[in-house]
């Protein structure tokens, strides 16, 4: 788990926007850091890695953040330095153009929505032979998608993920949904 004083020294680098998303970013770390043992041992791919925060709560093996947008992936880049985990990548790439063979664990938060029905399909494909999981949504984005599959709404993931038995849990601003195989 993240320290204060990290949080503090990291954050102290961003800028404008990715500062603001980090400080409201700290109750949903301290959430998932509280879930994170679901990704030791595992190879974590963290879909949509955003400015690379959720890496500083967890403890797989191995490490690789996604992220598509320039600006956060910059910001990541920024991050990594900072975290604990040794084997460790943050890739400027969409999900779909990433060779996800040695993946064993996902990670998503508020990305769900922003997937293709090409990238949803891979995601499903993925996750047939992952052992952990950790996604979640937030309220305002239910009813914002980018593709019909509605993977985003936590209703439609649990029904997926049953062999997981997954759990919820509705915080304030968003759903958390994660399970272990």
């Amino acid at each position: 788990m993240i320290t204060e004083k990290q949080w503090n020294k990291i954050s102290s680098s961003f800028d404008g926007r990715i500062y603001q998303t980090w400080h409201r970013m700290k109750k949903r770390v301290k959430n998932i850091s509280a879930t994170s043992h679901i990704f030791n041992g595992t190879d974590l791919l963290d879909i949509g890695c955003n400015a690379g925060i959720m890496m500083m709560c967890v403890n797989p093996d191995k490490y690789t953040g996604l992220e598509v947008n320039p600006e956060y992936y910059d910001q990541a880049v920024v991050t990594i330095k900072h975290s604990r985990i040794e084997n460790k990548e943050i890739i400027n790439s969409s999900f779909l153009e990433y060779d996800d063979s040695d993946i064993n664990s996902v990670l998503g938060c508020n990305v769900l929505y922003h997937l293709s029905e090409e990238e949803i399909i891979k995601l499903r494909s993925l996750l047939d032979r992952c052992r952990s999981f950790l996604f979640t949504v937030k309220r305002k984005d239910l009813n914002r998608t980018n593709n019909t599959y509605n993977f985003h709404i936590p209703e439609n993931v649990v029904e997926y993920v049953k062999d997981f038995k997954p759990h919820i849990a509705e915080k304030s601003e968003y759903t958390m949904i994660w399970g272990i195989k």
